[in-house]
């Protein structure tokens, strides 16, 4: 089984030597490695430049380098335009909690900007691959415990691009409009439309500059009922559609920060599998502070203990204070 070890950067990159030590230790396939969003900090280039450094020197020693790019959480984006933050359906503003950022996916603003930072970036980087994470509607489960749709929560994005992108040519049998603000199957479907259109264009552009790049793409966890209703409607994406455009699926299994059991992050790991079907693999991305903490091998042995098809590797989060 393939082993990833995952680090979000929000001040330095880890230092090569004790990420090489780290990858010999633990017998690491590869680093997936967040340098964080452009306009943060204004240190991104620094990053950048320091990760293509750490990229080389793994790559010498036989592990691959993956560039985490978070698409739409953004905060220095978020602190300057205020005017452009996601609503909910019921016009309220998202209110910042802690780090989280997020930015609408229907922004045209944003989204030129970003794919205009997007293949620069990924030619300082040269990572074997590529992976998507906050490619989705803004929802910040981390500080959910019951993440599953229930008709309840308070679903972004709800603004003036949204409801315009939603109506285009979107008309019921008899003509008029389908009902903006009754989230159905209708609504859950086009925000689901949304992400795998988004996927797929970044994807042919990352495959545009390296034919070889792998795909990954991270799924917020479900904790119960309809795993594939609860992605679409909560996150607005659809597994099997996402299966289709990227290579590999990482649902992010953080059973301490969601307090569950370890036994969780199996099933869950077999019920993201059979949801995505045969065209893309599904790597678990699960939590880990140091060697032993999680006892990664028992972990590794545990979820091949079936077999399960599909399921090829392992990632390790190295979950920070400020996420904890």
């Amino acid at each position: 089984m393939e082993l990833f070890l995952k680090f979000h950067v929000t001040g330095e990159v880890p230092r090569t030597e004790r990420v090489l030590a780290q990858a010999d230790d633990l017998g690491l396939t590869g680093v997936l490695l967040n340098v964080g969003s452009p306009g943060v900090g204004g240190g991104f280039r620094h990053r950048c430049n320091a990760a293509s450094r750490l990229g080389r020197a793994l790559r010498r020693e036989g592990v691959s380098f993956h560039w985490i790019v978070p698409v739409f959480h953004n905060p220095g984006w978020f602190a300057a335009h205020p005017l452009l933050r996601p609503v909910d359906l019921g016009g309220r503003v998202f209110r910042r909690k802690d780090w989280y950022a997020p930015v609408c996916p229907n922004d045209p603003e944003y989204i030129e900007r970003f794919e205009g930072m997007f293949l620069p970036t990924l030619g300082v980087l040269e990572p074997e691959g590529v992976s998507f994470d906050f490619l989705r509607f803004p929802f910040f489960w981390e500080q959910e415990r019951n993440l599953r749709w229930n008709g309840r929560q308070s679903l972004f994005c709800g603004c003036l691009y949204c409801r315009d992108a939603f109506n285009a040519g979107r008309v019921s049998g008899d003509g008029g409009e389908v009902e903006w603000s009754s989230p159905g199957e209708a609504w859950s479907q086009w925000r689901a439309g949304c992400i795998s259109t988004i996927a797929l264009r970044l994807s042919r552009l990352a495959r545009r500059e390296n034919p070889q790049v792998t795909v990954w793409i991270h799924i917020p966890p479900v904790t119960g009922g309809d795993t594939s209703a609860a992605c679409a409607m909560l996150y607005g994406q659809e597994i099997a559609a996402l299966s289709r455009i990227v290579d590999r699926l990482s649902p992010m299994l953080y059973h301490g920060i969601l307090r569950r059991p370890l036994s969780w992050v199996r099933r869950s790991a077999e019920e993201f599998r059979r949801l995505a079907g045969t065209t893309s693999s599904v790597y678990p991305s699960v939590e880990w502070r140091e060697p032993g903490s999680l006892r990664h091998s028992t972990m590794k042995r545990w979820l091949s203990a079936r077999e399960t098809p599909g399921i090829r590797g392992l990632v390790l989060f190295q979950r920070t204070e400020r996420e904890a």
